[in-house]
């Protein structure tokens, strides 16, 4: 089951269009929303999905205003890459191919004006760098490489200075790393390196009043908190934190009418809420909840001729 909102003003959903395979053209089919309280009976036997590595792994980019999507079934090593049409539709596949590995991460970045896709494998801690070119197609590879550890966690992240950055976490270790990103596509130097007091499974970075933060969640003991991180690839201090009533397993932030929010799901329960995310690395009220038919494990966030959606899909 695949679903697509539509990212209305004021941080509430607009419509869902689900569909039962990513691809299909277009997501027509509307699904009713259940927005029941959650209770005692749907928090039991609450599942720990810190080990399970992603079978399947999709991002979004853009490349002179046109919008992609690319998948990648970790099972089977396919990937393809299709467009994304405004309505939350998706346009005719641009390519596809199978890899010789399977991958369980995956970001984008861009630099220059030239964009990038990174891919990581979580055994073998492979990871490559490729150039995402105009009309959905795959570039050269720019780099790659072999991590000393595991990142369970990772994401890219910008500062105000305009350089780019990876920030990758061992949810074992509690250990994190932070690597330039480089022109080219390469990864530069360590900028800074630590050991968290307690590990986090779910994270993303956000930008807000040209200063960049981190939000990181604790599935086992729903414990969340907000970190700067500052110019020169630097982590800053944490500017708040607390804990949840129960576990959140996904999370991703976007963008609606200039202001700044993000969306979470647990898995268990099925139930999500939107929250804003405020200048200072704050949070703000929370502006809808509900509870999906299903759970979503595959997440990303595509703006669409200024337009925001969730994709979001259950294997």
């Amino acid at each position: 089951m695949v679903g697509y909102w539509a990212l209305i003003a004021d941080g509430k959903l607009g419509t869902e269009r689900t569909t039962k395979s990513t691809n299909r053209l277009s997501l027509t089919k509307t699904l009713s929303l259940s927005l029941k309280p959650i209770t005692a009976k749907s928090k039991k036997h609450s599942t720990s999905y810190t080990k399970k590595l992603n079978s399947h792994v999709a991002i979004s980019y853009q490349i002179n205003d046109m919008a992609y999507h690319y998948s990648h079934d970790a099972n089977k090593h396919t990937w393809h890459i299709h467009e994304l049409l405004e309505g939350g539709k998706f346009g005719k596949e641009t390519s596809s191919g199978t890899l010789e590995n399977p991958y369980h991460v995956l970001f984008t970045f861009k630099i220059y004006n030239k964009s990038y896709l990174y891919a990581q494998n979580s055994i073998s801690n492979y990871w490559y760098i490729q150039e995402l070119l105009e009309e959905g197609k795959l570039g050269k590879e720019t780099s790659s490489g072999t991590w000393k550890t595991t990142y369970h966690v990772t994401f890219p992240f910008r500062t105000f200075d305009g350089r780019i950055y990876h920030y990758g976490h061992n949810v074992r270790t509690n250990d994190w790393t932070i690597h330039e990103l480089m022109p080219g596509g390469k990864i530069g130097e360590e900028t800074a390196n630590g050991t968290c007091a307690q590990p986090h499974h779910v994270a993303f970075s956000f930008s807000i009043n040209d200063k960049t933060y981190y939000y990181g969640h604790n599935v086992e003991r729903r414990y969340w908190f907000i970190r700067e991180l500052f110019d020169g690839g630097k982590m800053g201090p944490e500017t708040a934190h607390g804990y949840l009533k129960q576990p959140f397993h996904v999370a991703t932030s976007f963008h609606a009418n200039d202001k700044l929010y993000y969306y979470t799901q647990n898995f268990d329960s099925k139930f999500w809420y939107i929250q804003e995310l405020l200048p200072g690395g704050r949070m703000g009220k929370k502006t809808i909840n509900g509870t999906w038919r299903n759970y979503y494990d595959t997440l990303f966030v595509s703006e669409i001729n200024e337009k925001s959606y969730i994709f979001a899909k259950c294997l």
